[in-house]
């Protein structure tokens, strides 16, 4: 997903779309014309940032927004261990 007001794009990186070595190599390509053409930076997510450890995901991917000029909060889940809510006491 692109954001451009902050000079990012998030993308889910796995095996489905990345299962060999030259997949990957093409992404990477991307990115790389992404940061030359539109100076756009690519942040790559994992299964296990996206679904294991959403929440403190959240909080470092805010951290990156905010020095990107973002004014905004993640929003903390509904669990007591929420690593976003624990990051806003």
């Amino acid at each position: 997903m692109e954001y451009p007001d902050f000079g990012l794009v998030v993308e889910l990186d796995g095996r489905a779309f990345h299962d060999s070595v030259a997949d990957r190599d093409r992404d990477m390509e991307r990115d790389l014309d992404a940061a030359i053409e539109s100076g756009l930076e690519t942040k790559r997510l994992g299964w296990g940032q996206s679904f294991v450890r959403p929440c403190v995901t959240a909080v470092k991917m805010g951290k990156i927004f905010a020095r990107h000029g973002w004014a905004g909060a993640p929003t903390p889940c509904s669990s007591p261990d929420c690593a976003v809510r624990r990051s806003i006491v």
